[in-house]
């Protein structure tokens, strides 16, 4: 819950609802127990991809996604691929190649990490994982009836 103090914090969250969404692809919320895994290109073409990261899947659309991860700083070693896998390291959807757009501290965790969230949007996108996408947001998202909805208090 996130209680507004000033008159302005109250001006700002009331325009930011009633402006339109600059996505075209609304994004779904997931259900739990889904990952993206963050890769990296071969240096050589016969080479293997090199994994860099896992997260935890928090939203999805045909046009991107953001996911947590832990991790001590921003990335070190951009990434330009992922893939959508199941708590059982099942593929959902394998090699999209992506850019990263957005990438913030949400809070710290013990030890010295810090769960960050990135964003990221898809590129070259071909049919087969358009169809894949499509079925993974249909069969494995929740529907916003069923989805917590964030509140606001006024003081």
């Amino acid at each position: 819950m996130r209680t507004l103090k000033s008159v302005d914090q109250r001006k700002s969250i009331t325009n930011h609802h009633q402006k339109k969404s600059q996505r075209r692809e609304p994004r779904h919320g997931v259900k739990p127990g889904l990952y993206v895994v963050f890769k990296k290109s071969p240096r050589f073409r016969f080479g293997r991809s090199q994994v860099l990261h896992t997260a935890t899947l928090l939203d999805v659309s045909l046009e991107g996604l953001r996911a947590r991860y832990k991790a001590t700083d921003m990335w070190s070693s951009p990434f330009d691929h992922i893939s959508i896998i199941t708590a059982d390291n099942t593929v959902i959807v394998n090699d999209i190649y992506c850019k990263i757009i957005s990438d913030f501290q949400e809070a710290y965790i013990n030890e010295g990490d810090r769960a960050r969230v990135c964003g990221v949007k898809f590129s070259k996108l071909n049919n087969s994982q358009k169809r894949k996408l499509e079925n993974f947001i249909r069969e494995r998202t929740v529907d916003e009836e069923n989805s917590a909805r964030w509140n606001v208090q006024f003081d």
